[in-house]
């Protein structure tokens, strides 16, 4: 299609052509600036199917508008006539449905009639129209031009056409009735027209809060805000970073899918540092306008993954009361942290650290609480503990504590899935000694 500027010169012989080709360049002007700042900025603002059609078969609007990718805005029906209803039989099921619109094609012509076999890009409409001009009542009828849009299947040739995907059928039943794909996006310049897409923000927002609660929980505790790990505090600030960007989203009265989409792929990314293994993002993420479903679909995926991996603490510490002089019981919540978890006993003294270990593994008995005196009054073992050179990285570090893992491989380990508690006994006087006790997870 040819469009080059006008050039007007005085004393030109006017033609309709020139007014034509001047609207040429004018749209050809625009098409290329919108698709410089964005070549997805197309798609619906609304939609809404006319439902009492729909319940006898037919495809049919009560309300569309938006723009096409070449740029073109529509509104039906208020500026613009709707599209013939499509009858729908038992062929068109599983067939996406689109809103499509005559290419733009050099040499031929743009608008014209409806009563010919000729497709138009606009048909031809009579209009009347009132003079603008202050204290002017003059109306004259002339001929506009309505966008000539047309809704086909996959089922139809659509090279010749601009298309927007707009719902995709499942199901057309011998009585007519209609299923449509739920999972389904339809393309769309603002996600408030689709609630799917209001459902997956809102569901991000409300996780993304829940995560933040039990973080800021479990760091603002007295016992665990002195021994809390650095990782929650960037966690919970990572979070904090993103839920109120969510919140605006859910409030702005038009957001275009894209900048979600870039939103959700960064928070994907940070979430991957603390939640993968390799701390990498592994999930590949491409944008497709006219694919909304599959491109979310696998960032949404993982960040409910990231998300729930959030909740579970690396480490939990297990409170330690002291029954005797030199007795503590502990009591192990969940049972299956017994298989899967490592158990490791922080211990501070006023004696040197090397004191500290040879006394501590001469004289230390661990089991069931139920046990713990039958081992006492027999002299016999209990579970072992060796030291550790360092402190896992999961757990506070103090300079001045020693770090000893529990054998897992004793009898007696097993028995304290039934036990009511575990308890630890040292038969020697050891100044000072304060004991943590911490479940890591694997």
């Amino acid at each position: 299609m040819i469009s080059n500027k006008v050039i007007w010169f005085e004393g030109m012989f006017l033609q309709p052509q020139h007014f034509q080709q001047q609207d040429r360049h004018t749209e050809f002007l625009f098409e290329k600036h919108l698709q410089l700042n964005n070549p997805n900025l197309w798609g619906m603002r609304e939609l809404v199917f006319d439902q009492n059609l729909l319940a006898i078969g037919k495809i049919a609007f009560e309300k569309a508008n938006g723009f096409f990718a070449d740029g073109t805005p529509f509104d039906i029906p208020f500026i613009d006539q709707s599209p013939t209803p499509l009858t729908l039989n038992e062929q068109h099921s599983h067939c996406t449905l689109y809103l499509a619109l005559p290419l733009k094609r050099a040499g031929s012509a743009d608008a014209g009639q409806s009563t010919t076999n000729k497709r138009f890009r606009y048909q031809a409409v009579d209009q009347d129209i009132q003079d603008s001009v202050a204290d002017s009542n003059k109306v004259q009828t002339i001929q506009v031009g309505s966008l000539a849009t047309q809704l086909l299947t996959d089922h139809d040739d659509l090279s010749e056409y601009t298309v927007i995907p707009i719902a995709k059928l499942l199901e057309v039943e011998s009585d007519k009735s209609v299923q449509f794909d739920k999972k389904f996006i339809a393309s769309v310049i603002d996600i408030n027209s689709i609630s799917s897409l209001k459902q997956l923000l809102t569901e991000l927002y409300e996780l993304l809060n829940h995560r933040a609660d039990a973080l800021s929980a479990r760091l603002t505790d007295n016992k665990a805000a002195s021994t809390a790990e650095m990782i929650d505090f960037t966690l919970l600030q990572l979070i904090n970073r993103y839920q109120p960007m969510l919140a605006y989203f859910r409030q702005k009265q038009s957001l275009h899918p894209e900048l979600l989409f870039h939103t959700l792929i960064q928070l994907m990314g940070e979430l991957a540092t603390y939640t993968h293994k390799k701390r990498r993002c592994t999930t590949e993420a491409t944008y497709n306008q006219k694919d909304l479903f599959n491109s979310f679909q696998p960032v949404i995926q993982a960040l409910r993954e990231s998300l729930s991996t959030v909740l579970q603490q690396n480490a939990m510490i297990i409170p330690l009361t002291r029954q005797t002089q030199s007795t503590w019981v502990g009591q192990i919540q969940e049972s299956n942290m017994i298989k899967e978890c490592a158990f490791v006993l922080s211990v501070k003294a006023d004696l040197p650290s090397q004191s500290l270990q040879s006394l501590l593994l001469a004289h230390i008995k661990i089991a069931p609480v139920e046990i713990i005196q039958t081992l006492i009054g027999r002299a016999l073992p209990g579970i072992s503990i060796n030291p550790l050179a360092v402190a896992p990285r999961q757990i506070p570090y103090h300079s001045d504590a020693g770090y000893f893992v529990i054998q897992k491989n004793h009898a007696l380990w097993e028995k304290l899935i039934h036990s009511a508690g575990i308890a630890l006994h040292i038969g020697h006087q050891i100044p000072g000694i304060q004991l943590e006790l911490w479940a890591i997870h694997h």
